[in-house]
């Protein structure tokens, strides 16, 4: 198993749990979205959901998982004390399609965002159980806003 499609399932449980709490819904015309900033445990480790949402029908989702007691978020997600390996054992960000189709976008590595994950932490990631999504793909082609690039299998 490979570590990215460990970190689509990470992803996958912080979405999942997201839309089973209700805190955010998936339907792109949410005019009422409020960016969540939300500390949970998630998959046995405590963990930091963030979610903002762009004019383009997209969620921004980033995760912080295996977070300790000094791990304060400053701006632009970086620890205020600015060194990951001190605060948190894996991040990684995806943006979510709400708009054309609904899912994570990318497929494997592509598309996500930010990631980090400390070596001794990579058995615990490797170890996560498969998520299945519910009301979403884990994997897709999308259209990124930011690149305009299509992104797929083709083009791992």
């Amino acid at each position: 198993m490979k570590a990215y499609d460990k970190l689509r399932d990470l992803l996958s449980a912080a979405l999942n749990y997201l839309l089973q709490e209700k805190l955010i819904s998936l339907d792109d015309s949410d005019e009422d979205f409020a960016p969540l900033d939300i500390r949970v445990k998630l998959l046995d480790k405590d963990s930091i959901i963030l979610v903002n949402k762009n004019v383009f029908g997209e969620v921004r989702l980033s995760v912080w998982w295996g977070i300790t007691s000094k791990c304060k978020i400053g701006e632009g997600l970086i620890p205020e004390n600015n060194v990951l390996d001190n605060v948190v054992d894996v991040t990684c960000t995806v943006w979510v399609d709400t708009h054309e189709r609904t899912c994570l976008q990318g497929y494997g590595r592509r598309g996500l965002e930010g990631v980090f994950w400390k070596r001794s932490a990579e058995k615990d990631l490797l170890r996560l159980p498969t998520i299945k999504p519910v009301g979403y793909e884990k994997e897709a082609m999308s259209y990124r806003h930011d690149s305009g690039i299509i992104q797929g299998p083709s083009n791992q």
